[in-house]
């Protein structure tokens, strides 16, 4: 997550890490307002939020960071549905192969495919990440 945060990807940041007395280890993270982009009506995901969803992915591969549970069910929509977050990093692996990065892309148009439909899903993914990303 500190990665993350460092290459400017929205998403919670970690307050501390702790142990519990059984020795469970747990982290506290930022609480983030909003609505998972799965649970919102499809006509609230505006062309202007789905280019921002994208440009956080695209900030976490330019790091080469993969999420590896890209879903929409861990991107979080603030409650003014003007941005979002990335959530739920705890399975992200840094310095990631290429595959793995295509991978989160793949996900996501699916995903997102399913609510807006194919043109926008995809212009808004090749105006943000490029052809090439997209492609792959």
């Amino acid at each position: 997550m500190r990665e993350a945060r460092r290459a400017g990807v929205r998403c919670p940041e970690l307050l501390t890490v702790g142990t519990t007395d059984g020795g469970s280890v747990f982290l506290v993270l930022e609480l983030v307002e909003g609505t998972t982009a799965a649970d919102l009506d499809p006509d609230t995901l505006g062309d202007e939020l789905l280019d921002d969803l994208w440009t956080q992915v695209r900030l976490l591969h330019e790091a080469r960071i993969s999420h590896r549970s890209l879903g929409l069910g861990n991107v979080m929509v603030d409650p003014d549905r003007r941005w979002v977050s990335i959530l739920d990093l705890d399975e992200a692996e840094l310095a990631s192969a290429p595959r793995d990065r295509a991978r989160d892309v793949a996900e996501l148009l699916v995903d997102l495919s399913l609510i807006v439909g194919i043109d926008r899903t995809v212009g808004s993914a090749v105006r943000t990440l490029g052809d090439e990303a997209v492609a792959a």
